[in-house]
């Protein structure tokens, strides 16, 4: 006998009769709730023609994909997100439905990347899209909806982190980087290597108190207050207008009863070219990658033909089911 015919390949598992339910129950919780508040449920396959993923954007980085090849030697993948096929489909066979178009999915989805399952290269995602809709007011309603949602789940302590990404390209544009340095910048501050951010920025002519900025942009968080010191920097109107977003933003969750779930990240720097503008994760105690993440990506659709604005947010199934197990047990 093989020796692999009794095991399960790495980052994949059995969900026996406890575990089962309680994936079940989450993802029709979340499901009544994604309803309730008249989003309409989308399926998309799981395989995909890799060019879905790929573009001069690196949406998805490839080394990270599960990729096959059909019988007529084209490329596919097992999807590794579930926003990137929404906006295929809304793109390609939705552009006479009204704006905005408000969707969810729950789905399953396969990676190498470890921050997508927490260490699981398959699991399910569940989440909102909602496409069509500018403003702050679209995106407080996502914050909001992914605080109802994890609280309907069962997770009662957690933190939702705002981040925005045009506030770190106007620091760049402040700081006269190109788009290689700029990207190059980014990384070093993700990864919090300050030594290598501090080699890029030698030499570089530009104000001290930017430099400064962008040395200790991991340590801008906490607050709201941070927001009000960096607007009396002087700083330019790109910078200006991402903050006062997240000020506005934040203003509406907060008369909508939810500000205490929430708190300000600018050294969170995603995807430079996924995400436009706001970008938010979620962290609960007991686990070690965010539980949720998500923000607006003005672009994406459009690199499919439909030029719309967007935002969403996705949370881990299975990130939800090691927090509740992990918490039960530190009681």
């Amino acid at each position: 006998m093989s020796k692999w015919k009794s095991y399960t390949p790495e980052g994949v598992q059995d969900q026996l009769f406890e575990s089962c339910l309680m994936k079940r129950n989450l993802e029709s919780t979340l499901r009544d709730f994604f309803r309730e508040c008249e989003y309409r449920e989308i399926e998309t396959p799981v395989l995909e023609f890799y060019d879905t993923y790929a573009s001069d954007k690196g949406i998805i980085d490839q080394e990270s994909m599960f990729k096959l090849v059909d019988q007529r030697g084209r490329l596919l993948v097992l999807r590794p997100d579930m926003t990137v096929p929404v906006a295929r489909a809304i793109a390609t066979k939705m552009k006479n439905y009204e704006l905005p178009i408000k969707c969810f999915y729950i789905g399953d989805c396969f990676s190498f990347n470890e921050s997508g399952g927490g260490r699981l290269r398959e699991y399910t995602q569940a989440g909102i899209e909602f496409v069509g809709a500018q403003g702050a007011k679209a995106d407080a309603e996502c914050i909001v909806m992914a605080i109802v949602a994890l609280q309907n789940s069962g997770i009662k302590e957690f933190q939702i982190d705002l981040g925005q990404v045009e506030f770190f390209k106007g620091l760049m544009d402040e700081a006269g980087l190109e788009t290689d340095e700029m990207e190059e910048v980014r990384k070093l501050i993700d990864s919090k290597d300050l030594i290598g951010l501090e080699r890029v920025l030698d030499g570089r002519k530009m104000r001290g108190d930017v430099k400064e900025l962008i040395l200790n942009l991991p340590a801008q968080f906490g607050s709201f207050e941070i927001i009000e010191k960096l607007l009396k920097m002087g700083l330019n109107e790109r910078c200006k207008n991402a903050l006062m977003n997240l000020w506005e933003i934040n203003s509406i969750v907060e008369k909508a009863g939810y500000g205490q779930f929430v708190s300000i990240d600018l050294g969170f720097v995603q995807s430079l070219d996924y995400y436009s503008g706001l970008i938010f994760k979620g962290f609960t105690y007991d686990v070690g990658f965010p539980i949720l993440t998500g923000g607006r990506y003005d672009d994406l659709v459009g690199e499919f033909g439909y030029h719309v604005p967007a935002t969403g947010f996705s949370l881990g199934i299975n990130m939800l089911m090691m927090a509740k197990m992990s918490q039960e047990v530190s009681k």
